[in-house]
């Protein structure tokens, strides 16, 4: 073989060395690009799992809404309640003690004012407990089931939402049932 001929093959072979460390490179980043994949599809799915999980286990729980700028809040259900059920029947009368299931709508002035609704939620309320403003639960005492009336209470002069504090507002109340 001459030197041209031995030159020649050199370079061949150079030239396959070369693509078959390409082809070995692409190989190598096509693995990476798959397991990168597979990585992110199990954190994927594993998120999937969870999330749904999670909105499974909130949507089993059993809340009702809050207000958010009253003292006529306590619609998180006592494990009192969890375990009763609720009288719709109307007319039977409620008293200090009863845990009651009520709507309400608050007024300032004749104008509903911001988060003093039950919007048709019903809040849970323990007569006499004292979660409510001062007074409020006095005057639901007495009324019966299905019953729609008004009360009128004024807000604590140091009340957290400033314009209400102080102030004199009017409920109008139903009485959606009793718990026994």
């Amino acid at each position: 073989m001459s030197t041209k001929e031995n030159k020649a093959l050199a370079k061949e072979r150079k030239a396959k060395d070369r693509q078959k460390k390409e082809m070995i490179r692409k190989i190598r980043i096509a693995v990476l690009v798959l397991i990168a994949a597979a990585i992110i599809g199990v954190l994927t799915y594993i998120s999937v799992v969870e999330y749904k999980e999670s909105k499974e286990a909130a949507e089993s729980t059993t809340s009702t809404e809050t207000t958010d700028t009253t003292d006529t809040e306590d619609s998180t259900e006592s494990e009192d309640t969890e375990d009763s059920t609720l009288n719709t029947t109307a007319g039977t009368v409620v008293e200090e003690g009863d845990t009651v299931n009520i709507d309400y709508t608050g007024y300032l002035d004749g104008e509903a004012f911001s988060g003093g609704s039950t919007d048709g939620a019903g809040a849970d309320l323990e007569l006499g407990s004292g979660t409510y403003i001062d007074g409020f639960e006095e005057q639901v005492e007495g009324h019966s089931v299905g019953e729609t009336f008004d009360i009128n209470v004024t807000f604590p002069d140091d009340y957290s939402a400033t314009d209400l504090a102080g102030k004199e507002v009017t409920f109008n109340i139903t009485i959606n049932g009793v718990y026994e």
